[in-house]
């Protein structure tokens, strides 16, 4: 009798397997993430950056390294070797304009579409980081904690600590602000807005 006992639950686990197999192919599946790596090279100064889509979204994988004509960007410390690391630094009116043809500056809305297609602002902020995985994928956006210019009186802080970065949003003040994501890694990535005329990073969507 013990070997017949023995082969009633292993077709019950057979049935339950093929059930899951099965639902796994139906629309309730979870979708598989879509991380293609690929680049995009900037006519007006030749700099190749990598680019990433993620969902219906194509980001550059690399803050904005591009010198404006008005000479108002800057690399944290002044030192060329940080634009490199961690692109240049803009005001909110710059970077509203900076990005290349075909590409601009996100909207408070298109980085939530990336932070809900990813789980949320809690999981994306693990997900955004550099090095990041999903679904045994690298996410490869590389977000960066690259720091910001405040004022001549404070000058440049947080590198390395927290990355800040515009949107085409206005801010909820009387005076003249835009919002933008303030990432701190392992810690929050949130929304705040500020005055346009603190200097921070730049991260392009395609048009």
């Amino acid at each position: 009798m013990k070997p017949q006992l023995l082969k009633f639950p292993i077709v019950l686990v057979f049935v339950f397997l093929s059930v899951s197999c099965s639902n796994d192919d139906d629309g309730g599946s979870q979708e598989v993430a879509d991380f293609t790596v690929s680049s995009f090279t900037d006519d007006r100064d030749g700099t190749t950056y990598k680019t990433v889509k993620i969902g219906n979204q194509v980001w550059f994988a690399e803050n904005l390294n591009y010198t404006l004509d008005n000479g108002q960007s800057a690399c944290y410390d002044d030192s060329a070797s940080n634009c490199l690391l961690y692109g240049r630094l803009y005001r909110s009116d710059d970077a509203a304009t900076a990005c290349p043809d075909g590409w601009h500056l996100p909207s408070e809305e298109e980085w939530q579409e990336l932070f809900d297609y990813l789980g949320g602002n809690t999981v994306a902020m693990n997900l955004l980081e550099v090095g990041a995985s999903f679904q045994n994928r690298d996410v490869e956006f590389n977000l960066l904690a690259a720091g910001r210019f405040w004022s001549t009186q404070v000058g440049y802080e947080f590198l390395n600590n927290t990355g800040f970065y515009w949107t085409t949003s206005p801010g909820g003040s009387q005076f003249a602000t835009t919002k933008f994501i303030e990432f701190t890694p392992g810690t929050s990535l949130t929304v705040d807005w500020e005055n346009v005329g603190r200097k921070m990073s730049c991260r392009c969507v395609e048009d």
